[in-house]
């Protein structure tokens, strides 16, 4: 008797989600990125007034696919997203996007960073990322 298995289609593939995104909010990087810079990361949340738990959900992947990312933007009702280290223009490619600058989109709202690493070797990398975090979360 031959033994047949399903491989499951990539949509159908949950991504690994952390937190309750009480406040609508995705934050994705790499499970290196997080696991190397967790405290910091809770502490940028904290200026922010986030609580890594309640308000967001946190994505740990080393690659954002399109179909994964729009099924937890639909279930979940995420309408903003900061992302570490990704090239969001592989999945917007008519978009001019630059780190650091707030993308704006119909009903998404995009900030996309580099590696949480890079950001965190640098005083002035993170002095961009604060500013840009305050102008999404301290309005």
């Amino acid at each position: 008797m031959i033994n047949y298995y399903k491989i499951k289609e990539s949509s159908e593939i949950e991504p690994q989600l952390q937190g309750k995104g009480l406040r609508k909010c995705l934050f994705i990087l790499s499970d290196s990125d997080y696991e190397e810079g967790k405290t910091k990361l809770e502490e940028i949340m904290k200026a922010v007034k986030l609580d890594k738990n309640k308000d967001i959900l946190l994505w740990l992947t080393d690659a954002i696919e399109l179909s994964a990312l729009l099924n937890v933007i639909n279930e979940y009702g995420v309408q903003t997203i900061t992302s570490f280290g990704f090239d969001i223009s592989k999945i917007y490619k008519n978009m001019v996007i630059q780190e650091y600058k707030i993308l704006y989109m119909e009903e998404l709202t995009w900030l996309p960073a580099p590696s949480l690493m890079q950001v965190l070797s640098s005083r002035d990398e993170k002095m961009k990322l604060w500013k840009a975090l305050q102008s999404l979360f301290l309005k």
